[in-house]
C-alpha cells in the first residue's frame, strides 16, 4: 500500500478520540498548541497536510498521527530525513531514535518527536469511548428466558457479576444483623411477659387479701346480728343494773342493787 492510499484510508476512519499537539521548544520548554482536538494529523509540505512545514528537508507527506482503536500512533511515510522520537532532559535533547520507514509507533501523552529539526509534543489524549471499547470482548451466553445463544459483553458481564456478588454479600450482612435484632427483640418481649405475669400475680394477691378482710368483717356483722336475734336480752345484760330511786330523807342519790 502506498503512503497516499494509506493517508486516504486514515481520513476515512471515524472516531471520537482526539489528541492535542504542540510546537515544542526544549530550551525554554515552551509549547504552542497547533489545534485543539485532532482526530488524525498529517505533517508535511503539501497543502493537504494538517500541519504544513516550511523547511525544505521536510517531505511533502512526511508523517501521520492517527488512532488505532484507542491507541495513538505515528507512522513515518518514507520521508527523506526520517522521523525521530526524542528524550528531553533539563531542556536538552539527550537522545533521539529514528523510526523505521512506514512502521507504526505508539505514542502517549508527553512524548516528543522530531520532524525536520522541529520538535512536536503530544498533549492530552481524549478517549470518550474507552468504556465502550472495553465492551468489545464478546461472549456467547445462554439467555435465561428464551434459552437461545446471545452475545454479551464480557466486561459488562463481569461488572454485573461483581455487582451481584457485592449485593449478595451486603444482603447476607443485613440478614445477619436482622437476625441479631430479632433475637434481642424476642429477649425483651420475653422479659416484658415475665414482668407482666409477676405484676398480675401480685395484684391478684392484694385483691384476694382485700376480699378476705371484707368477708371476715361481713361475717362478724352477720354473727352479731344472729346473736341479737337469738337472745335479744344478751346485749342489755350488764354486770350491774342501775335503778333510779327517789331520794330518801336519810340519803339523797342513787342506790344500787345486785341483780337477782
Amino acid at each position: 500500500m502506498s503512503h497516499l492510499d494509506f493517508i486516504k484510508k486514515i481520513k476515512e476512519v471515524k472516531t471520537e478520540n482526539r489528541f492535542k499537539l504542540y510546537n515544542y521548544i526544549p530550551e525554554t520548554q515552551e509549547q504552542i498548541e497547533f489545534k485543539s482536538g485532532y482526530q488524525y494529523c498529517l505533517i508535511g509540505r503539501h497543502t493537504d497536510c494538517n500541519i504544513q512545514a516550511e523547511k525544505d528537508n521536510c517531505s511533502r507527506f512526511h508523517a501521520v498521527l492517527y488512532f488505532v482503536e484507542d491507541s495513538l500512533n505515528i507512522r513515518d511515510l518514507d520521508s527523506r530525513q526520517g522521523t525521530y522520537l526524542a528524550q528531553i532532559h533539563s531542556g536538552k535533547i539527550i537522545s533521539r531514535e529514528k523510526l523505521a520507514s512506514f512502521a507504526e509507533q505508539p505514542l502517549k501523552e508527553g512524548d516528543v518527536f522530531i520532524i525536520a529539526d522541529q520538535c512536536y509534543k503530544i498533549g492530552e489524549i481524549t478517549i470518550p469511548n474507552a468504556a465502550v471499547a472495553k465492551q468489545l470482548d464478546l461472549q456467547t451466553k445462554k439467555c435465561a428466558f428464551c434459552d437461545s445463544d446471545v452475545q454479551v459483553y464480557k466486561a459488562e458481564l463481569e461488572s454485573v457479576c461483581d455487582h451481584l456478588g457485592q449485593l449478595s454479600t451486603d444482603q447476607q450482612k443485613m440478614q445477619a444483623q436482622l437476625t441479631r435484632e430479632e433475637l434481642k427483640a424476642n429477649e425483651i418481649l420475653e422479659k416484658l411477659s415475665k414482668i407482666k405475669e409477676a405484676h398480675t400475680i401480685f395484684m391478684n394477691k392484694d385483691l384476694v387479701a382485700t376480699i378476705g378482710v371484707s368477708t371476715v368483717a361481713e361475717q362478724q356483722v352477720l354473727f352479731d346480728s344472729a346473736v341479737q336475734i337469738i337472745n335479744p336480752e344478751a346485749e342489755k345484760k350488764t354486770l350491774k343494773n342501775a335503778k333510779q330511786h327517789k331520794p330518801t330523807p336519810f340519803k339523797k342519790g342513787v342506790s344500787y342493787e345486785d341483780d337477782e
